[in-house]
């Protein structure tokens, strides 16, 4: 892929770069948004690696440039300030890494970036798209960009790329619309299957854990153990 790193920290810039070079893909960098927007005007790239905090011109003021054109490149923001997320996600971003990328993070997003853009590109796909809340605002979420959800005093929390959001109704309810996209873990956890990584039993206790590809880890209840390992045997026998 063609990527662009527009970034004002040089040793950022570089610490990008060297994440993409094994990957192969063809990097470009910019230090401002006004290079960029100059360079924009002959060619365009796949992917935008994009810091937010800029000279001049914010990264979000050019992300937002950005999506207005027909053909926009897939924006992955890039900041030390995690709070920015809901303002990426609102410009469309596919992904959001906060300071320091690590190189995971950053294969994720680029994996991120190869599907469709737009919700409704998503929707031509087929792929879901649900609402979810932060503070008063509503925010739309593709389904495979769901890692989990759970349950916690009474309020169900979707856990997203782009972080945590309120979602209305209880987990049985969300389990019976997700369908067999989603596994019960636990009373209180329901992961989307796309992000399961890995599958450890407990003897002793009847349960398990499981690790999701961020590496994230959550417990398996003794009543919902015999699904979960039947799931991972199947994704061992494909």
């Amino acid at each position: 892929m063609q990527i662009w790193i527009v970034e004002d920290e040089p040793l950022a810039a570089s610490r990008l770069a060297r994440l993409l070079t094994p990957l192969g893909h063809t990097v470009r960098t910019f230090p401002d948004a006004e290079t960029t927007r100059a360079e924009a005007a002959r060619t365009l790239p796949d992917v935008v690696l994009l810091d937010i905090e800029l000279p001049g011109e914010s990264g979000l003021a050019l992300a937002r440039w950005f999506d207005t054109l027909p053909q926009p490149p897939a924006v992955v923001m890039v900041t030390a300030y995690p709070e920015h997320a809901l303002a990426a996600f609102a410009a469309h971003a596919v992904d959001y890494l906060v300071k320091p990328v690590r190189a995971e993070a950053l294969a994720r997003a680029l994996q991120a970036a190869a599907r469709p853009r737009r919700p409704q590109a998503a929707a031509a796909s087929d792929e879901p798209i649900w609402t979810f809340s932060l503070g008063r605002q509503r925010v739309q979420v593709p389904q495979s960009a769901i890692r989990y959800l759970s349950a916690e005093a009474k309020t169900v929390w979707a856990e997203t790329t782009l972080g945590r959001l309120a979602a209305e109704g209880s987990l049985t309810q969300w389990a019976e619309q997700l369908g067999d996209t989603f596994v019960r873990l636990h009373r209180a956890y329901l992961v989307n299957r796309v992000w399961l990584a890995a599958w450890v039993p407990d003897a002793s206790e009847g349960g398990g854990i499981v690790a999701l590809r961020d590496g994230t880890t959550l417990p398996v209840s003794r009543r919902h153990a015999a699904a979960v390992r039947a799931l991972f045997q199947q994704k061992s026998q494909a």
